[in-house]
């Protein structure tokens, strides 16, 4: 099982979740899909953020991939867990969008 936790400013949960549910609804799937309440998470940085855990579902990529660049303009974090192994993008940057679409990509062929 792949788990992804995505973090981002507290101040920016509402308007993260609302474009979960509006691409959700775009790939026409069920709303059993749509984030549920994040969890509030601290950072050592002192900022607040909230952060949803997410079993990555095949049918959840194009969410997940769709999403990245509003985690990018919020100073959100990306972390994706697979059998144990754990990868954490901080402040997730343009130039880090590569490596978490092939992390993402290579879920299926292992």
């Amino acid at each position: 099982m792949t788990i992804i936790s995505i973090s981002i400013p507290t101040d920016y949960a509402g308007e993260f979740r609302q474009l979960w549910k509006e691409l959700r609804l775009a790939d026409a799937l069920d709303p059993q899909n749509d984030l549920g309440d994040p969890i509030e998470v601290g950072n050592f940085d002192g900022a607040n953020l909230v952060q949803w855990v997410v079993e990555l579902k095949p049918l959840l990529v194009p969410l997940v991939t769709a999403s990245l660049t509003y985690l990018i303009t919020s100073r959100g974090e990306f972390e994706y867990e697979k059998d144990g192994e754990r990868v954490r993008f901080k402040n997730l940057k343009p130039s880090q969008v590569k490596e978490v679409l092939t992390l993402l990509d290579a879920r299926d062929k292992d």
